[in-house]
Formats: structure tokens, C-alpha cells, sequence
């Protein structure tokens, strides 16, 4: 982190002797100077150690040290994204910025990435303990699954997998929804729909009339009604809900994760889907399964350094018939291990099965890593609009 040589230099000799468990003062390093031929004369020495007023702020002088050196990183990036400016094309430059990003933020996370006491922590879990509701996390808008989950927590990544057309994006969308009506924001990430399809599946679900119905575009007045009260409905909330759409790989997904993160409250990341988003970057020897696997995996990562929940949908094999299994999601890999909890959609009607006339729906918890598992919610839907939890015994 120092700009000049010489100081690396000094500091990299410290270093050596402190995890040597040796003694560091000024004679040992200019012994040490003097054993590894630096030229470097003992007077410098001298006139560093006469600017240090004192060693009890140590950790604070690093700091501005570490970030002085950040600063200076950012600059010569910029610097070179200027000169290159007329031969490299917008998303060159815009890929040479995020990876000097990337690597200024792994830089400070492992700065940060000390082990905490468990003495020091201790009344911080406490705390959390008391807290009035318990620390319950934020609402998949179905209380069995709420009570069984204990809601949805930072630090975690939770999959909803189903086959085409089951309701994904919906029931995403509706948990957003319902969590932006309490006051929480919800960064919702779509690499299959754009925002404006987005945006018509939220009025189709408060209006109730699904954005199928607004897609025919044949809508009378009594229709229009319902959507001047839908619109209403998400004035109160549409603050609290970010769309982002085509996101160019997992590096960007990040990148967008962290900057709403400074910039602004954020409580929960969605992202639809894991399988059509790219890795960082793509090696001709690896297979799609990998490169998933990846994907997951950098998404629980970041779930634990920006402490929110994280939502990423997944498709399911488009061979599976009844009800799906964990083994059934596709290009699986590492899902399954990197996911705090899985729940699996399943809708009857899709295999020829309809209960009293009714297209009804179940969200099984096929892994629940720090609790029950094995219990399926069944919910009724209108067109996949609105969604209602209905009572449902069936363990699977």
C-alpha cells in the first residue's frame, strides 16, 4: 500500500520479524536492511521513527494508509481509461473499471476480515435474540413458510426452483411486493424479462387481473378501474422496489448489489434467473454446470459480506414429472450445497391434475438448513396474479 519503494520495503522487514515473533525496533530492521544488501541508511530509519508520535493508533494510521492507497489505484485506473479512451469501446472500458473496482473491494474486505472474539460478539447475538420479534426476517408473504424459515435472513441465499411457466417470476415479484409494503426495499435482478414486462407483472398482480390479461390489451372500464387502484396501491410502495433487467454477468449482478447497497437501503437481492446469468468470465474448458455452480456460489458470498438475503430463481430439469425433487434442479452442482434453504413450486394442473376445479399451487421446502424440511404450503392463484395461502396438512 505505500507509494514509496523504500517504505515497502521498511514495512514488508517489520512484517517478517513480528510473524517471526522476533524483536522489532530500529537496530533489528537496519540489521535486516543490511542482511537482504538494501541501501537504504540507517538516518531514514531514524527520522520515520521521530514522525511517530506515538504507537497507540496504530490501526487508525493503517487505515488512512490502506485507503490514501486505494485512492491512488482508482486514479491510475482512471488515468488509463482515458488514455485508452479512443481505442477501446464503452464496454471495454466499463469492464476495466469494475475489475479495478472488484479488486479495490476484496482488497478492503480483506482488511476488515479480522476473526471477531466470541467475547466481543456475544452481547451483539444477545441483542439480536431480544429483539421483539425475535429476530424474524423479512416475509415470503406465506406465513407457514415464514414460521418454518424464520423469514428471510441476511447472510443467506434461498432458491426457488420450478419448471417453465410454474410461477417463478411471479411469486418473486410477490415477495418483493409484500416486503416493500412494510418499508423494506428489494433489488429485483431479471437476466429473462425486461423492465417493463416487470413492471406490468406487479400491476397485474395488485390489480388482480395478471399481466396476461394486460398483454391482450383488450381491457374495458371496469378494468381500468382496477388498474387506477392498483397504480394507487404502488405509489405507497414503489419507492421501495428496484428493477434492473439484462444484467451482463455475476461480476455486474455484484457490482449493482453493493453500489444500491452505499447508496441507498437495501433489505433484499432477487435474482431471475441462476441459469441465464454468465460467469465473470468464460474458459473454454468448462461446462455450463460449472459455471453455475459459480454463479451460486458467488451469490451466497455475497450474501454474507453485504449481510442481506439473496432469492435466485432456478429451472428445473424439463423432464421431471409430479412433484420435483432437490436432485431436479438444473445444472445443479453446487446449488444445493450453497443454499441456506430450497423450495420447489409444483402445480398439479401442469401434469393434467386439477383440484375442484381450482389451479392450485404448492411451494415445497425441500431444504431448510436450519430447520424443518419436508413440508409443502399450498396456495391458490388467479392467473397468476395474487397468491393465497390455503390450509395444507400434506407433509412429502
Amino acid at each position: 500500500s505505500f507509494y514509496e519503494p523504500n517504505h515497502q520495503i521498511i514495512f514488508t522487514i517489520i512484517a517478517n520479524l513480528h510473524r517471526e515473533n522476533k524483536k522489532v525496533d530500529m537496530l533489528t530492521v537496519a540489521h535486516a536492511l543490511q542482511e537482504i544488501g538494501s541501501d537504504i541508511p540507517i538516518y531514514s530509519l531514524a527520522e520515520l521513527t521521530a514522525r511517530v508520535a506515538s504507537a497507540a493508533h496504530i490501526k487508525a494510521h493503517a487505515t488512512i494508509i490502506a485507503d490514501i492507497a486505494t485512492r491512488r489505484d482508482l486514479i491510475e485506473t482512471a488515468q488509463r481509461i482515458v488514455n485508452k479512451a479512443t481505442t477501446l469501446t464503452t464496454d471495454e472500458m466499463l469492464s476495466l473499471w469494475r475489475q479495478q473496482l472488484d479488486i479495490t473491494e476484496e482488497a478492503a474486505a480483506a482488511a476488515n476480515d479480522a476473526p471477531v472474539s466470541l467475547k466481543d460478539y456475544l452481547p451483539i447475538a444477545a441483542d439480536k435474540l431480544n429483539e421483539p420479534d425475535g429476530g424474524q426476517g423479512l416475509t415470503t408473504g406465506f406465513p407457514s413458510l415464514d414460521r418454518h424459515l424464520s423469514g428471510l435472513k441476511p447472510g443467506r441465499l434461498y432458491i426457488i426452483g420450478g419448471r417453465p411457466g410454474q410461477g417463478k417470476t411471479s411469486i418473486a415479484l410477490n415477495i418483493a411486493i409484500e416486503n416493500a409494503k412494510e418499508g423494506y426495499t428489494t433489488l429485483f435482478i431479471s437476466a429473462e424479462q425486461d423492465v417493463n414486462d416487470l413492471a406490468n407483472k406487479i400491476i397485474g398482480s395488485t390489480s388482480g387481473l395478471g399481466h396476461q390479461h394486460l398483454d391482450n390489451k383488450r381491457l374495458t372500464a371496469n378494468d381500468w378501474q382496477k388498474i387506477e387502484h392498483s397504480l394507487a396501491t404502488i405509489e405507497r410502495f414503489q419507492g421501495n422496489i428496484f428493477l434492473k433487467d439484462n444484467p451482463s454477468n455475476i461480476t455486474h449482478i455484484t457490482a449493482l448489489v453493493r453500489t444500491l447497497k452505499k447508496r441507498s437501503q437495501l433489505h433484499l437481492v432477487i435474482v431471475d434467473y441462476l441459469q441465464l446469468i454468465s460467469p465473470a468470465a468464460k474458459k473454454n474448458n468448462r461446462i455450463r454446470e460449472q459455471e453455475v455452480s459459480e454463479i451460486s456460489r458467488t451469490l451466497k458470498q455475497l450474501s454474507l459480506s453485504e449481510k442481506l438475503p439473496i432469492i435466485a430463481l432456478s429451472q428445473l430439469n424439463r423432464d421431471v414429472k409430479g412433484r420435483p425433487e432437490l436432485h431436479h434442479l438444473r445444472e445443479s452442482g453446487a446449488i444445493e450445497q450453497d443454499a441456506d434453504a430450497v423450495l420447489l413450486i409444483y402445480r398439479p394442473a401442469l401434469d393434467g391434475s386439477v383440484e375442484h376445479g381450482l389451479d392450485y399451487g404448492e411451494i415445497q421446502l425441500a431444504k431448510n438448513r436450519r430447520g424443518a424440511s419436508g413440508v409443502a404450503v399450498k396456495f391458490f392463484n388467479k392467473d397468476m396474479a395474487q397468491f393465497s395461502e390455503q390450509p395444507f396438512d400434506r407433509p412429502f
